[in-house]
């Protein structure tokens, strides 16, 4: 049952989730949108993939940003920065002037990435983290969802004005928002960090959370020699991995030229549904099976899905599939079934898993290093995705890259399922003896905190 505290927390998750709606949105702007625009075939590619090019150089800033200055006011920078951007994308066509505005796209991308995953982990309750991390990338697909439909329906002028309300309406939404108390910790604000706690968390142990965090004031090249120490760490290294994983899965490519694979603005929509309503169901999966078992699960699902439409391009580029309908069927269901095992799993899981297991003393280098790490894949595939221009090497790029993080994730990934932060950060260093998904408490060798 949820009481009024839980209440707040997912108010303030939710309103913090809107800043992900606008990412999703200016993210599949670009599918419906390109086809209206004579654009070369090169042109084009840059248009969809220059936003993480922003990406790329934000993360830093915004990682060392939220230590000094707060999550919140990142939070609301990242809004202003959209605006802006859509009214670049109001007033003009130009090439330049779009390529300028996705720019700036980029730069909101890296900071929300950045930011949503540490403010969303600080504030909940543990019995409803799991959850509400799965409500990002929810918010992240409702904003394709928007771009898929209204985009073919609408005049680009009309598009363009119709996704300037959503930051508009996150930037009123921060009015509901409070800085995380964990900042406050950090620091050492001991006053408003109460004054927080006592509204979300009545029943926390301020003391023990605060011993246990051990917050140290190094420099910010100290934390980084820091965390380069820690880099052999399993759980640092898996939550890197899975944001590699997770974008060289292909999702960013398939948002992007979706109508170029389907060929079908039904199908675009279909596929569109499909992410979202998933994106839905794992929010009531994520609480009842461990988060190690869904992402195994997840990533031989996405394996085995890409490795059919690997088949099937490859039959049909070799005249053995001779229908085209029947191909393009085919193709469009195997997407589907790898969209619906997306979502459940590999989709959230980086999110929830990031706020997670990166320590709060590391958290705004890690977070940003591993927002990098995203952009670099992001861009990488979805540039490349028309370059390569064989959807059967794509898929098979995909495929094996699904197996890879299954085999990787297997062998090396831990539960986290139901602890307290503190309880995962004082193992940071720690190995696990077990890998058993109901263990309830991880065996360690040596304690970073």
């Amino acid at each position: 049952m949820i009481d009024k505290y839980q209440f707040r927390q997912i108010l303030a998750a939710f309103s913090a989730g809107l800043s992900i709606l606008t990412v999703g949105c200016f993210i599949g702007w670009t599918s419906p949108t390109l086809e209206k625009l004579d654009l070369t075939k090169e042109q084009k590619s840059l248009l969809a993939s220059i936003h993480e090019v922003g990406h790329l150089i934000s993360p830093i800033p915004a990682g060392l940003s939220i230590d000094r200055h707060g999550r919140l006011p990142c939070l609301i920078l990242s809004g202003v920065l959209t605006v802006i951007g859509w009214v670049i994308i109001i007033m003009t066509r130009n090439l330049y002037h779009l390529y300028f505005s996705r720019f700036l796209f980029g730069i909101t991308m890296g900071i929300t990435f950045t930011v949503v995953p540490t403010y969303v982990g600080e504030i909940l309750d543990t019995n409803i983290r799991g959850v509400c991390f799965t409500l990002l990338p929810l918010f992240l697909n409702s904003g394709h969802l928007v771009e898929f439909v209204l985009g073919p329906l609408v005049s680009y002028d009309t598009f363009a004005y119709l996704n300037i309300i959503v930051p508009i309406v996150f930037l009123m939404s921060c009015f509901f928002l409070f800085e995380s108390p964990y900042y406050y910790i950090y620091v050492n604000n001991d006053r408003k960090a109460n004054d927080i706690f006592r509204r979300i968390k009545p029943s926390y142990n301020y003391n023990e959370i605060k011993q246990s965090i051990k917050i140290v004031k190094y420099n910010n090249y100290e934390n980084v020699k820091i965390l380069v120490s820690k880099c052999m760490n399993r759980n640092f290294l898996c939550v890197v991995l899975l944001n590699v994983v997770q974008r060289f899965s292909g999702m960013s490519a398939m948002v992007a030229f979706s109508h170029h694979i389907l060929q079908n603005n039904i199908y675009s929509i279909v596929f569109s549904v499909i992410v979202l309503f998933f994106s839905l169901v794992s929010t009531l999966v994520i609480s009842r099976v461990s988060r190690r078992k869904l992402l195994l699960l997840s990533c031989l699902g996405c394996c085995l899905s890409h490795l059919f439409s690997c088949v099937i391009t490859w039959l049909h580029y070799n005249n053995i599939l001779h229908f085209t309908y029947d191909y393009n069927f085919m193709l469009f269901t195997s997407i589907c079934v790898y969209a619906s095992i997306y979502s459940i799993g590999l989709g959230p899981m980086p999110n929830i898993l990031q706020g997670e297991l990166l320590p709060l003393d590391l958290r705004g280098i890690g977070s940003c290093l591993c927002s990098i790490v995203f952009t670099v894949a992001s861009f990488t595939v979805t540039n490349l995705f028309l370059k390569v221009n064989s959807l059967f090497i794509n898929f098979l790029i995909y495929s094996l890259n699904c197996l890879i993080g299954f085999i990787v994730f297997y062998i090396y990934l831990i539960n986290t399922d139901n602890k307290e932060l503190y309880e995962i950060h004082h193992n940071f260093d720690g190995v696990e003896k077990k890998r058993d998904d109901n263990e309830a408490e991880p065996e360690v060798s040596k304690h970073s905190t």
